[in-house]
């Protein structure tokens, strides 16, 4: 049995008397793609912000790797960010935008050009990775938003509805990239609405509603 990489425990976020998050817990396994869904206002997009470090103010722990994710920012750069707002600069090409934000990971120069041309040709933008991406389709930008949140081989993805606003072939080619990811041993959250996206993409889905998790299992 794969180990537990992530473990959240009574997880609790408010927004005065709103609660985003109501003792929310959730364990996720190595290589394991969790796809968590739920409508809008589910607390969905509260748990990927709490993860990735960008929102404070709540209650409850977090265990990544057997320790406090917040007590260690080494931990974060073992973290993959795919935010719902595209997370780069449109003035730089595709190779332009890996190469500054992989270089945030203290990547060396050689590797990390190394990663960049493998990504790339991963998300299929190979022959695109020069073009300015003011010209790229929206899920060619999401296809890159992908991209950089792979680009220092994180042990943890987190996908915050990574397939809003694309066509049905970009968002097929992304739901491959994701399944693949985690078949690559890397754990995924994937937050969506749509539930064929989880069938097609994940090993356990989760469905949760006002802060909590309603249900989670195998797809079977």
């Amino acid at each position: 049995m794969q180990s537990t990489i992530l473990e959240i425990k009574n997880l609790s976020k408010s927004y005065g008397e709103i609660m985003a998050l109501a003792n929310f817990s959730l364990t996720l396994r190595k290589g394991e793609v969790l796809g968590l869904l739920g409508p809008n206002g589910a607390g969905k997009t509260p748990l990927i912000s709490i993860l990735s470090g960008t929102l404070l103010g709540f209650t409850g722990t977090v265990v990544f790797k057997g320790q406090d994710l917040f007590s260690d920012r080494r931990l974060k750069n073992l973290i993959g960010i795919v935010p719902q707002e595209m997370a780069f600069y449109e003035d730089l090409n595709a190779m332009e935008n890996l190469m500054f934000w992989g270089g945030l990971y203290d990547i060396p120069e050689k590797e990390l050009k190394k990663r960049a041309l493998e990504l790339l040709a991963v998300v299929e933008l190979g022959g695109r990775s020069k073009e300015p991406i003011r010209k790229f389709s929206g899920g060619m930008k999401r296809r890159l938003n992908i991209a950089i949140g792979l680009i220092h081989q994180p042990e943890l993805l987190l996908l915050d509805e990574p397939t809003v606003g694309i066509d049905v072939q970009a968002k097929v080619n992304i739901l491959d990239i994701i399944r693949n990811v985690g078949q690559q041993g890397t754990a995924v959250i994937f937050t969506t609405h749509q539930l064929s996206e989880v069938e097609q993409t994940c090993s356990r889905i989760a469905i949760m509603d006002k802060g909590v998790i309603l249900a989670q299992g195998t797809l079977d």
